[in-house]
């Protein structure tokens, strides 16, 4: 299992509590713009579980960013590259 394999399982979790009505593997697809549920209160619960997942802090400036799977399992990645490093 690579990395990036073990991090999108990961991640996957953290949808899936927050997204539970969502098919698991949809999840990998979310984005703001094609998710009605993913709203305020979501991404905000989202932060929070993948912060205590992942054991990071994202950052206040970079969430308007973060608003999909593909981009959220990129930051946790460049993330934990640079606290390896």
């Amino acid at each position: 299992m690579t990395i990036m394999t073990s991090l999108h399982d990961q991640l996957i979790k953290c949808f899936s509590s927050v997204f539970a009505s969502i098919k698991e593997e949809d999840l990998d697809k979310l984005a703001i713009q094609n998710c009605p549920a993913w709203d305020s209160v979501a991404h905000i619960t989202l932060t929070i579980k993948i912060e205590d997942s992942f054991d990071i802090t994202l950052k206040a400036e970079d969430m308007d960013n973060l608003t999909s799977f593909d981009s959220i399992l990129k930051y946790i990645s460049d993330a934990k590259s640079s606290i390896k490093q």
